[in-house]
């Protein structure tokens, strides 16, 4: 007759291959000299890590078998978030009484150190520091921090024509909140606001200053600020 069929032969063996692919996922531990936390992460071309004392980076060709985190500026941030603006990522110092920005330069470029864009304006956050802050991108990139005080400071900035413009704001009550919300036309700046016993939400109405200009034949008030 038929023979009969074997089933087949298995091979017991405790060896075990382990593959990691490029596209695994990574738990890593930055390699820090200091005890320090990641305060926040934003992704760019690279990922930015800012810790309390440190800026890292994690290269944009990283895989989980080419994994690596470098070191690129002593600049430490505090607890608020990094957020990218104008080609780097903005971030607030340690004590939130400093802004510092981080530039991407290229691919085959390296990161230059953190520039200090309140270096000439340090009085906005000598007495109170900065614990809230929102991105402006149209119709002008302006960056808007709110202080402990309740008063708001912005920032205009132009980075091809090398513009930055700081300006300080009070009301009568106190800001608590801040955010930027797209618009019609426009970015809109809402501000949470307290004006005695209320609570409100209220927005910053930008000066149209071509159609004022053009109602005026050409002429606004204006101040040198230099003399003023």
């Amino acid at each position: 007759g038929n023979p009969t069929s074997q089933p087949p032969k298995y091979k017991t063996t405790t060896t075990c291959e382990n593959i990691i692919n490029d596209a695994d996922g990574v738990r890593f531990t930055v390699n820090s000299d200091r005890d320090d936390r990641i305060q926040w992460i934003a992704p760019s071309v690279d990922l930015l890590i800012g810790t309390s004392s440190t800026l890292w980076v994690v290269p944009a060709q990283a895989t989980a078998n080419t994994f690596k985190v470098s070191m690129i500026s002593r600049g430490g941030s505090g607890q608020l978030p990094g957020s990218m603006v104008e080609g780097g990522a903005v971030f607030s110092g340690p004590y939130g009484r400093k802004v510092f920005q981080i530039t991407w330069r290229g691919a085959y470029n390296t990161w230059l150190p953190s520039d200090d864009l309140t270096f000439f304006s340090e009085h906005l956050f000598a007495k109170e520091k900065i614990i809230s802050w929102a991105y402006q991108q149209h119709p002008e990139v302006v960056l808007w921090f709110l202080t402990a005080d309740g008063a708001l400071v912005s920032l205009l900035m132009d980075g091809v024509h090398g513009v930055r413009a700081w300006w300080h704001r009070t009301t009568i009550g106190t800001i608590t909140g801040l955010t930027v919300i797209p618009g019609t036309d426009e970015d809109v700046v809402v501000l949470m606001v307290t004006r005695g016993t209320f609570n409100l939400l209220e927005i910053i109405d930008d000066p149209n200053w071509y159609d004022e200009t053009a109602e005026n034949n050409g002429q606004v008030d204006a101040n040198y600020l230099d003399a003023a």
